[in-house]
């Protein structure tokens, strides 16, 4: 399961899906997992996310997300955007429901904390000094400025 974002316009993959009615055209912020990419398609990356809620069962735990930014299989991302319903897109592709246009933030777990979440793999304590913290930090800011 990957946590709920938070704010006021936090949403799980479940309650987009459930509540698409009373959300369309709103603003949702959805945290999950990237399970599928379609690249440059319409011109939008079409992404299909998922965060551990709902059920494959009645098709409540993936959802699609368009933008135009770039991510990849496996990445844990936040997405920021309009909740559309009823989409055709003809030949086939009709969704009851996504995200469109979402800007997207990547989720970084920094394993300092002063104890552990509940939700976190990391099976170590919070060994590292303050001046590895820092040195750790400047070394994933110079991996980000090569992507």
């Amino acid at each position: 399961m990957v946590p709920k974002a938070k704010g006021p316009e936090a949403r799980t993959v479940a309650e987009v899906i459930g509540k698409r009615t009373e959300l369309k055209g709103r603003t949702v912020l959805l945290r999950g997992k990237v399970v599928k990419v379609n690249s440059a398609v319409m011109g939008k990356n079409w992404l299909h996310m998922r965060d551990g809620s709902g059920s494959a069962k009645d098709n409540t735990n993936d959802i699609i997300v368009t933008t135009r930014e770039q991510t990849t299989v496996g990445s844990v991302v936040v997405a920021r955007g309009t909740v559309r319903t009823d989409i055709d897109l003809g030949s086939g592709y009709a969704y009851k429901v996504l995200i469109e246009d979402a800007t997207l933030q990547i989720y970084l777990h920094v394993p300092f904390c002063a104890q552990r979440c509940r939700f976190c793999a990391f099976s170590g304590g919070n060994s590292l000094s303050f001046r590895e913290a820092e040195q750790y930090s400047r070394l994933v800011v110079l991996q980000m400025q090569d992507l």
